[in-house]
């Protein structure tokens, strides 16, 4: 039998909730709480496209726009931002890297997967992140680019059977350059810039060969 147990939690503020908006299609899923808002997009159909920053930063700054008139209308302050995130998930199927448990060498240009001597075995599992600053146009300081790469099973509507991937996320977070709208905007164009060439940067010769990526 389960133990049964209650707990009385007082509180000065009630709770604000995590409000969620999806398109008609239900790809495009808005999340709105008391000091964020996020438009994220998420793939329904296997043939669906992978949409480009370029498709998705219109609706992302109608969303903020929105969000400002509304609070104009009713009186209440407007936002003042304090932080931006643009985020990148790139899933890596675990057989495009060879062999199972192949090291992150093939994927990572800057993990060697090199050892002092052959005591160890080839590792069961291994993870990658690393952290670079990002620097504007005349090289002050901007944010920060959060780099990662893990193994894990992917689940996906569009699939019946869980999926081995190698997760390589890299997010741009930093302040707004500028007041306002604009600032955020700037932000995020910078954070874009970071996240393509890095992307590129960190990533091995062999897998741009894969992709097709051309590195002239």
């Amino acid at each position: 039998m389960r133990p049964v147990g209650l707990r009385i939690e007082l509180v000065q503020d009630v709770p604000h909730p995590r409000l969620w908006f999806l398109n008609d299609h239900g790809g495009e899923l808005v999340q709105f709480q008391r000091d964020r808002l996020v438009h994220n997009w998420r793939r329904m159909t296997e043939e669906e496209p992978y949409p480009h920053y370029e498709s998705l930063r219109p609706a992302f700054e109608s969303d903020l726009r929105d969000l400002a008139s509304f609070l104009d209308d009713q009186g209440l302050p407007p936002i003042l931002p304090v932080q931006c995130e643009l985020t990148y998930m790139n899933p890596i199927p675990a057989e495009d890297l060879g062999p199972k448990n192949a090291p992150l060498s093939a994927l990572i240009g800057p993990w060697t997967d090199r050892y002092s001597d052959d005591f160890l075995p080839p590792a069961e599992q291994v993870a990658f992140r690393a952290r670079y600053q990002i620097t504007d146009g005349g090289g002050a300081w901007a944010g920060r680019l959060h780099v990662s790469a893990e193994p894990m099973l992917r689940q996906e509507e569009v699939k019946e059977v869980p999926e081995e991937v190698v997760m390589l996320q890299l997010f741009a977070r930093g302040r707004p350059l500028g007041e306002g709208i604009e600032g955020i905007l700037a932000f995020l164009d910078l954070g874009h810039d970071w996240i393509v060439n890095g992307f590129a940067s960190i990533t091995t010769r062999g897998m741009h060969e894969r992709w097709g990526r051309s590195d002239d």
